[in-house]
């Protein structure tokens, strides 16, 4: 089995800063705009997303990302980070801080590296 403490210190690095992004923008003009999907995205969640690109591009260059906002690779097999910048942004919006950030490692199918911050944390 392969150790991937490298890996999971990066999550946990990237899952801190994008709760300081979280709360940043939690009291303030969060810049809605509706997604084709019909969906809410904030200001934050972009940045968010734009961050998790970022730095696992310096991390883990060959890795890819698969974004809610904003994605650097397809689906399928190889190494995969998968992001949600913000889970729960309707009720983030509605100022309800139950929202939280996720990020996970996917290797050929298969989660490796799961990291999450809370907005209350």
């Amino acid at each position: 089995m392969s150790s991937y403490t490298k890996e999971l210190f990066a999550a946990k690095d990237i899952a801190k800063e994008a709760g300081v992004i979280m709360r940043k923008y939690f009291d303030e003009d969060q810049h809605i705009e509706i997604k084709k999907d019909n969906t809410q995205v904030t200001i934050a969640d972009k940045l968010i997303n734009s961050l998790v690109i970022q730095r696992l591009a310096k991390a883990f260059p060959s890795d890819g990302v698969i974004g809610e906002e904003e994605s650097t690779a397809e689906y399928g097999g190889g190494r995969k980070w998968f992001c949600d910048p913000i889970d729960g942004t309707a009720a983030y919006i509605w100022g309800v801080p139950t929202a939280m950030f996720s990020l996970g490692l996917v290797l050929d199918g298969r989660p490796v590296i799961p990291s999450a911050h809370y907005l209350q944390n």
